[in-house]
């Protein structure tokens, strides 16, 4: 299963200070995480209590399933403190989506919901069967 962000094909995006990762832990679950490449403390923001998000699209791009879509989360502003170093990880289980798509191959796109990190979107491929 390969990833791809842009030209990256790692499943990582990376930006200057923050990088989101997503691997594939077994089938149909996979781990999300942001980590805080600088020296220095980071604050992120989140603007209700939902942490992350994922979709789920067909080969031409269309997609079939957003995590998010069918949640209700609270309207509260969160903040996590990453330490220099330091990684939130987010397990991702697939298996509710699956009734909505069909076997074939697909497209997970995840990203975390903090306001303030840019392009943390990341990507990988994924057969179901």
């Amino acid at each position: 299963m390969e990833g791809s962000q842009g030209d990256n094909t790692n499943g990582e995006s990376v930006e200057k200070e923050m990088s989101t990762t997503i691997d594939h832990v077994s089938t149909y679950h996979y781990q999300l995480a942001i980590e805080n490449n600088t020296d220095k403390d980071k604050t992120l923001t989140f603007p209700s209590s939902q942490d992350y998000d994922y979709s789920i699209k067909d080969k031409d791009g269309t997609i079939l399933y957003t995590y998010s879509t069918d949640k209700m989360f609270l309207t509260v502003v969160e903040e996590e403190v990453l330490a220099p170093g330091d990684k939130l990880k987010y397990d991702l289980d697939l298996s509710e989506a699956l009734p909505f798509i069909d076997p074939g191959e697909y497209t997970l796109d995840a990203w975390i919901t903090a306001t303030d990190v840019e392009e943390n979107k990341v990507s990988i491929d994924f057969n179901y069967e």
